[in-house]
């Protein structure tokens, strides 16, 4: 399997544009062009920031297939999940195949086509953009002119597929907390496969830590998880992450957890129930208790408060 990385020295801007073929099935509605069918979910509601998600879509061609050069605004993730074509990004052809992933940097002008009747291809494409993308990218292993033999491209296929799934069930419910949470699940996804003990600074491992904590803390892990992630002892551990941040790694991510619940509360609908789980904790009621600790105020009085207040969100959590 190949993963491309290419690059484009252009800075990243937010320009949302009809795609090939008309309107855009937004919600992840089931369409039919002619003989392809076609999924795919447009966010409609983008919040330009550190990062959010443009679009997702899976394709099955039943004929020959070809999109003229286009140059986009966004970065992409491109994956063959069957039969065979080729892409063009700035010139340069690459012939691709099943289980082919590549990533595509903003401003690179990009050709797709799979001609042959006998292999069209089946594809799933992820588009995004945030002034954080690229170092989320450079944490999964993404750096320069890169390809790599890997088997990240399953999973990267199975969170876009999840996401369209929940947008076709959910619709209005819809929330960009959700929506992130699939697109950090299909960037967690690119991380290559540990080879062993790395040898890093301490405060690379410290800064390892805080991104895995920030890629991860919505699925419940703990200081002990981050530890066996990182694979260095706990006591190392505690000690290099609190010379870094001030505080321990339990502090750390239950600190996210309520700046994270707090952004919730304060632009989403959803229940505190849904805000407890997206956030990473799966009793309410112990989440309930943790935020009163370090809020003063339960969630739901707290969601009153800026209701009455007409305050809302005004943006991205406070830095830890």
């Amino acid at each position: 399997m190949l993963l491309c990385c290419f690059f484009a020295q252009k800075s990243v801007y937010l320009k949302l544009k009809r795609r090939r073929g008309g309107e855009f099935a937004a919600y992840g509605a089931k369409k039919r062009d002619g003989d392809v069918m076609r999924r795919e979910f447009f966010n409609e509601s983008v919040y330009p920031g550190g990062l959010y998600m443009i679009n997702c879509l899976t394709e099955k061609c039943e004929e020959p297939f070809f999109f003229s050069p286009d140059e986009r605004d966004g970065y992409v993730m491109f994956n063959v999940t069957d039969g065979e074509g080729v892409v063009e990004a700035e010139g340069k052809a690459y012939p691709a195949s099943k289980g082919d992933l590549f990533i595509f940097r903003p401003g690179v002008k990009l050709k797709f086509s799979s001609e042959d009747a006998e292999h069209l291809w089946s594809y799933c494409e992820l588009s995004f953009g945030g002034n954080d993308a690229e170092f989320y990218l450079s944490e999964a292993g993404c750096v320069g002119m890169t390809v790599k033999r890997t088997t990240v491209a399953d999973r990267f296929h199975t969170a876009v597929k999840k996401c369209l799934d929940m947008c076709e069930s959910e619709r209005a419910a819809l929330s960009q907390a959700k929506i992130n949470a699939f697109l950090l699940e299909a960037l967690s996804s690119l991380k290559p496969a540990k080879n062993g003990r790395v040898r890093l600074r301490a405060s690379e491992q410290a800064e390892r830590a805080v991104r895995f904590i920030e890629f991860n803390y919505m699925y419940g892990i703990t200081a002990r998880d981050v530890a066996a992630e990182l694979n260095i002892d706990r006591t190392h551990f505690f000690r290099i992450f609190k010379a870094k941040t001030g505080i321990s790694p339990e502090q750390y991510i239950m600190k996210l957890r309520i700046n994270k619940a707090k952004e919730l509360l304060g632009t989403e609908s959803n229940t505190v129930t849904e805000i407890a789980s997206l956030v990473g904790v799966s009793d309410v009621y112990y989440f309930s208790k943790l935020f009163k600790r370090a809020e003063g105020v339960s969630p739901t009085e707290y969601r009153k408060t800026l209701t009455e207040e007409g305050e809302g969100s005004t943006g991205r959590p406070d830095e830890i």
